[in-house]
């Protein structure tokens, strides 16, 4: 097996576990804020809320 064109494709890829896992974790807590704006300040904003 060759694994350095195993690394290198890994690498290439931008597949990096450590990588992938500060991406994802950036993407929820992004998105866990815009949930956190919309429902402190625009809900209250709607009719009937």
């Amino acid at each position: 097996m060759d694994n350095d064109n195993y690394r290198e494709s890994r690498v290439k890829h931008n597949s990096d576990p450590a990588t992938a896992a500060i991406k994802w974790g950036a993407i929820v807590i992004i998105v866990g804020v815009i949930i956190y704006f919309l429902a402190r300040y625009i809900v209250p904003l709607l009719p009937g809320a």
